[in-house]
């Protein structure tokens, strides 16, 4: 694995796999995980206080500003 940082515009978000209930808003640098197989990886933490759950996205499931 590889660590690298990417950029992404405001906006840039992903729903929470836990709850479902929260967006998760990434912008700016942020740190993601490259595999062997060139898929990007972020591991992002829920902004809902009840939820909170830290869970690893693909960088394809965001939807990307």
């Amino acid at each position: 694995m590889v660590e690298e940082i990417v950029n992404y515009g405001t906006g840039t978000n992903v729903l929470c796999k836990a709850c479902h209930q929260r967006k998760i808003f990434v912008s700016g640098p942020t740190p993601t995980v490259s595999t062997p197989g060139g898929r990007r990886y972020l591991i992002l933490k829920c902004p809902f206080p009840i939820c909170g759950r830290v869970e690893r996205y693909e960088e394809n499931q965001l939807e990307i500003h």
